[in-house]
């Protein structure tokens, strides 16, 4: 547990370094919303894995546990605000095309049909996951347990992402989407 906690906050913080060393000058305005939307997610998040915590020790009593579903709702939700934010599909490629994956290898995917990331998985135009050099270094779910979900809830903003977003749909990984107006018309 501790090591999926220090890599949300790792994950979190590498996204707002790379957000304000590319921010444009004279944008402030959203710079600040981003911001703090990062901080409330950071601070909710830690908030639970404190109480989490102090369960698990039994310093705190088992029935605080019952609100853990309203907490993970509110940690998604608060991601997906962000990840809608206007300036998180660049913090989104930055990760995945520059800190995650090397040059090389998105190359090699991009070269083998991968459209894109779905929980690491790359999938074809038709949302089938390709053969790329992704494959052998993912280490989730997999594309059929994706599937099985009662809910596939996706999250994605920018009208270049509509082949992302329709190889998930045609995966069949996607069953709700929350998306900004721009996807949306696309």
């Amino acid at each position: 547990r501790v090591t999926l906690h220090v890599s949300f906050a790792g994950l979190l913080a590498l996204a707002l370094v790379r957000a304000l060393l590319s921010w444009p000058r004279g944008h402030t305005a959203p710079l600040v919303t981003l911001l703090c939307g990062a901080l409330v997610l950071a601070a909710f998040y830690l908030a639970g894995t404190i109480a989490e915590n102090r369960v698990a020790r039994g310093r705190a009593d088992r029935a605080t546990m019952r609100l853990a579903p309203a907490w993970l709702f509110v940690v998604t939700l608060l991601w997906a605000l962000l990840a809608l934010h206007e300036r998180a599909p660049r913090l989104t490629l930055a990760l995945l095309g520059g800190a995650i994956v090397a040059v090389d290898v998105a190359r090699a995917a991009r070269d083998a049909g991968a459209v894109a990331e779905v929980s690491g998985h790359l999938l074809d135009e038709a949302g089938h996951e390709g053969d790329t050099p992704v494959a052998g270094m993912v280490v989730s779910a997999g594309v059929g347990q994706l599937r099985a979900a009662r809910h596939r809830i996706g999250v994605a903003s920018g009208a270049e992402r509509a082949p992302a977003v329709l190889s998930a749909v045609r995966g069949d990984l996607v069953d709700h989407l929350v998306c900004d107006t721009a996807l949306r018309d696309e």
